[in-house]
């Protein structure tokens, strides 16, 4: 089974690179992914004779505190998916309906690697803006990282995601 390390180089305040373990705190683990329509409605849609809707590369930040993975609502407008139900979401600021999206999670990375999440909440990711720079547009929920055994080495400022 391949393994993917992504070494994290944060950067602080004033833009100065942060290698290792403190750049891992600055950054968070984040990675580049791809999100798209599931290939099942990718099939209904070619045998409609209807063009899909291009898929959006982003970044996710990896959140072990998040039961769901969470997707920018901007990505979900993009790719035209429709809703599948709601859920009741508890947040720091406390608790929201969201609708859920069924959406294919592509990781560019690792030998394109793809999973098929058939529930993801739409949420608004538009004020999260990263350390170095970037708009965060998935939250990598434990729904997703079941799908990956995560080795995280702080003090290298490291961390192994291995597709299980």
């Amino acid at each position: 089974m391949p393994q993917f390390e992504i070494q994290f180089v944060g950067r602080d305040k004033h833009g100065k690179q942060v290698p290792g373990g403190p750049g891992l705190v600055i950054q968070g683990p984040v990675l580049d992914v791809i999100v798209s329509i599931p290939p099942p409605a990718a099939e209904a849609l070619q045998k409609a004779k209807k063009q899909a809707p291009n898929p959006v590369a982003g970044i996710a930040l990896i959140d072990t505190g998040a039961t769901k993975t969470s997707i920018d609502n901007r990505v979900i407008e993009t790719l035209r998916l429709p809703p599948i139900g709601t859920t009741k979401l508890g947040t720091a600021s406390g608790t929201h309906e969201a609708t859920l999206h069924a959406v294919q999670i592509i990781f560019p990375t690792m030998n394109n690697f793809g999973v098929v999440l058939p529930q993801a909440v739409s949420c608004n990711l538009s004020g999260t803006i990263l350390p170095g720079g970037g708009q965060l547009t998935v939250l990598f929920g434990r729904d997703l990282l079941q799908h990956f055994v995560m080795i995280y080495n702080g003090p290298l400022g490291r961390v192994s995601l291995i597709p299980g």
